[in-house]
């Protein structure tokens, strides 16, 4: 029987290299029932920790200094996105961000990148901090995203044979790595009328697969069943 947090169900990745049927089933089920799922992953250990740290650590910078790897001097718009600039439903986000995605050899696009088609400009190099330190934050991301698209990828399959499809149906599109990593802070900050303001308003995303790391602060919800269910771990 599945276990859970709430009424959020809680799936152990484990469970998939021991018994990958059982683990289906209980993946098609929560899937169905519910829409969303936590994750017992296997992370190598303190990885999540270190990469909750050195975000954190960032957003504390100065904004000089995170101004140096904004997306606004970059066509491919990854970088740092200072507070406000995003909305949701044509209301202001309260949080800032950096978006990072698998990295490219430009030299292959230097000619299309100002160019046709115009998606050419969005494979490129992802803007680093300076910091060569050993428990950098390139480093720590780097490595982060490598093990979170090993996850992804258990789950793709899973996912596939929870469909009755093979496991590898879907590999053909995802021959060449593909993600995208968002690192976000929520600064506590008050609406006009005194009262809290969301981060980040009520959204469904676009992409094939979402998984998110949150820390102890929480505020996560997710839309179920006719109700927000605060997701907790």
């Amino acid at each position: 029987m599945t276990s859970s947090i709430g009424n959020i169900p809680v799936l152990d990745i484990r469970l998939f290299y021991s018994n990958p049927h059982h683990f289906v089933d209980q993946l098609c089920q929560a899937c169905h029932c519910v829409g969303f799922f936590l994750l017992r992953h296997d992370l190598p250990p303190a990885l999540a920790e270190r990469q909750l740290d050195v975000t954190r650590q960032f957003f504390e910078k100065p904004l000089s200094e995170k101004m140096k790897i904004s997306y606004e001097t970059r066509a491919s718009f990854r970088g740092y996105m200072k507070l406000g600039m995003e909305n949701t439903a044509g209301r202001t986000d309260l949080r800032e961000q950096v978006e990072y995605a698998v990295e490219y050899d430009t030299s292959r696009f230097l000619k299309e990148a100002a160019s046709w088609p115009a998606y050419n400009r969005l494979r490129a190099q992802n803007p680093w901090p300076d910091d060569e330190t050993e428990t950098s934050f390139r480093r720590t991301t780097t490595d982060f995203a490598s093990h979170v698209c090993r996850i992804a990828e258990i789950l793709r399959e899973a996912l596939c044979l929870a469909l009755g499809m093979e496991g590898n149906a879907l590999d053909c599109f995802f021959a060449e790595p593909h993600w995208a990593l968002k690192l976000v802070s929520y600064p506590h900050v008050a609406d006009e009328s005194g009262k809290d303001s969301f981060g980040v308003g009520s959204h469904t995303d676009t992409n094939f697969l979402t998984m998110v790391l949150q820390d102890d602060v929480g505020g996560l919800q997710v839309f179920s069943q006719g109700n927000w269910i605060d997701v907790t771990t």
